[in-house]
């Protein structure tokens, strides 16, 4: 009985284990937030801020997008081979973000 007892108690906290891993195994979406911005997905960026993006960097390659409550959008871009950060509202402006 003692044994029952046992094998009963470990297969309950296996399936309590299991039941974990397979809810953090179904939840796969990941929030960066960096400095109150949040990332986004490039396709998320206003139709203005990707016109800026692509007449006054042409040769930009768009690295990671980032987007803030005040609609500031923070661009990493890698321009020729070097990292560059870039802060434009909604409108496409290029601002200054301190």
């Amino acid at each position: 009985m003692k044994k029952v007892f046992i094998v009963s108690a470990f297969m309950l906290g296996f399936a309590t284990v299991s039941g974990v891993y397979a809810d953090t195994a179904i939840n796969d979406e990941i929030i960066y937030v960096q400095d109150g911005f949040v990332a986004i997905a490039g396709e998320e960026l206003p139709d203005a801020v990707k016109k800026a993006l692509a007449k006054d960097y042409p040769n930009a390659e768009l690295v990671k997008a980032y987007v803030n409550k005040d609609k500031q959008y923070k661009l990493e871009l890698s321009v020729e081979g070097e990292a560059k950060t870039v802060y434009a509202n909604e409108k496409g402006e290029w601002i200054d973000v301190e």
